[in-house]
């Protein structure tokens, strides 16, 4: 939460209770650094609910990538602020249905029309990224 200042990284999360996506790059660099012991993560069924934790107080943070974690808050009427912990990012894929040549080809156009445009890099721009 941006109005939550006693947490500027991730050693301030040592003792408390946050939730979010399990296996991700923040649990994986909590458990280098030998913090991921003194943490409890809680795992939610949608990354909504994880954000209704966080703006309740129940949870001092949420992990998650932060395209969807500004979305999510704007949409729950919170301000929330990120730490950078070194996330490479998240690689996203569509996956198509082999032998379904004609789904393929329309994402393939659709895609390269969003390059063209430049609407691709104004969404990232958009998100964050």
């Amino acid at each position: 939460r941006a109005d939550d200042s006693g947490i500027k990284g991730l050693g301030d999360l040592s003792g408390e209770t946050i939730t979010g996506d399990r296996s991700s790059y923040v649990e994986e660099a909590l458990a280098k650094t030998g913090l991921k012991a003194r943490v409890h993560i809680i795992q939610t069924p949608t990354k909504e609910e994880a954000m209704r934790l966080l703006k309740s107080g129940r949870v001092r943070a949420a992990l998650m990538p932060r395209g969807v974690g500004n979305y999510l808050a704007v949409r729950e009427g919170f301000a929330v602020r990120t730490l950078e912990v070194g996330d490479p990012g998240t690689l996203v894929a569509f996956a198509v249905k082999k032998g379904r040549k004609d789904i393929l080809e329309v994402l393939d156009a659709a895609i390269a029309a969003l390059a063209k445009s430049g609407q691709i890099e104004k969404t990232l721009a958009a998100w964050g990224h």
